[in-house]
């Protein structure tokens, strides 16, 4: 098994970033302190993909978020009016 990810962490706070950009609009978040049972990161461990492929991907996170939005934009019916 190999893990497939960059290996970068990105906070919420840029996933929030990226999707307003993305759609164009006014986002406002509200942040409460998380459970301590919560990780305080995740990201894929690159090392075996390094060795098996020989490189690691590399994502800009807001260009990602906005090919996706175009993506579903592209297959969602218009909405009702």
């Amino acid at each position: 098994m190999v893990n497939i990810g960059t290996g970068v962490g990105h906070t919420l706070r840029a996933l929030v970033d990226a999707v307003a950009a993305a759609l164009d609009v006014e986002v406002r978040t509200y942040v409460t302190p998380a459970d301590p049972a919560e990780a305080p990161d995740t990201r894929a461990d690159t090392r075996k993909l390094a060795r098996l492929a020989g490189f690691v991907p590399q994502t800009d996170l807001p260009a990602l978020v906005a090919r996706q939005a175009r993506a579903s934009a592209a297959v969602l019916p218009e909405p009702a009016v």
